[in-house]
């Protein structure tokens, strides 16, 4: 089955003068996700299908991975 043109990922299409304060965006958000897994209680972690140990895994990634 193949993915309908309007659910493809676009390339990313920032001007080349705000690509810079784009990464720091991408980086800002992963290390607030981070945060929010590991302030996750077990319930809400088990609500989204993860396991503390998954959550704490991901969370430890350094944040340009």
């Amino acid at each position: 089955m193949a993915i309908p043109v309007s659910f493809r990922p676009q390339p990313c299409r920032v001007p080349v003068a705000f690509r810079p304060f784009a990464w720091l965006a991408r980086l800002w958000r992963r290390r607030q996700e981070s945060a929010q897994l590991l302030s996750m209680t077990d319930r809400e972690l088990r609500d989204i299908g993860i396991t503390r140990y998954e959550a704490l895994t991901e969370a430890r990634k350094p944040f340009w991975r």
